[in-house]
């Protein structure tokens, strides 16, 4: 037999426990939305008037210049984020005189070789056309990436995280290669004269010149 006090009590215990794993639910998602706020507060744009672009990055970008090679240089622009990562390269091919088409057509053959093509498409930024690309890597990492020429300059901007990670992450990864503008002013566009097909040339650790492929 069971008493009625004893009913009540094992009523309030039951009500405790369900009480209690509400509680803890709501604090997980209370946590899990500050987490993400707080994440979403960390993206803002950067802005290099220097090399003339701007890019919303995660967090404050790490800022690299490699040794002129030859006559390319190039600054790197990189956050790296758990295994995401979000670069902007740009190489200053002034000296080089090679024109847009070609600097465009061969650097994104670079980035095509040796991985598997999930999209390739003209893309434009401010009435400068380039290339759109989405990429997967033979280890599985997943790359979006888009090329531009501007003022003598090529921008290389990527974003890149595993595959296991990728649907949950690919809205930053594209907000980020979709980021880039340009700034200054433009000055009138010269187009070097094409090099001969096949004469390639390795500068500042990309190949251009020559027939794209």
């Amino acid at each position: 037999m069971t008493f009625p006090w004893f009913r009540i009590a094992r009523g309030a215990c039951v009500f405790k426990v369900h009480l209690l794993r509400n509680v803890a639910a709501l604090v997980t998602l209370f946590a899990v939305l500050a987490g993400r706020a707080d994440a979403e507060s960390q993206w803002r744009e950067y802005s290099y008037p220097d090399q003339q672009f701007a890019a919303t990055f995660p967090a404050q970008p790490e800022v690299v210049r490699f040794p002129a090679d030859r006559r390319v240089t190039e600054v790197m622009y990189a956050v790296q984020q758990d295994q995401e990562r979000f670069q902007v390269a740009v190489f200053d091919l002034l000296r080089a005189g090679i024109n847009e088409a070609t600097a465009i057509a061969s650097v994104t053959a670079s980035l095509r070789e040796n991985r598997e093509v999930k999209l390739d498409i003209a893309a434009e930024v401010q009435g400068h056309w380039g290339h759109y690309l989405s990429l997967e890597a033979s280890d599985g990492t997943r790359i979006v990436a888009a090329v531009f020429f501007r003022n003598e300059r090529l921008y290389e901007i990527q974003a890149s995280a595993p595959a296991s990670e990728f649907d949950a992450v690919s809205s930053e990864l594209v907000r980020f290669q979709q980021s880039l503008r340009f700034t200054g002013n433009l000055r009138s566009r010269r187009f070097a004269q094409a090099p001969a097909a096949g004469s390639l040339e390795n500068l500042g650790g990309r190949v251009f010149g020559g027939s794209p492929r």
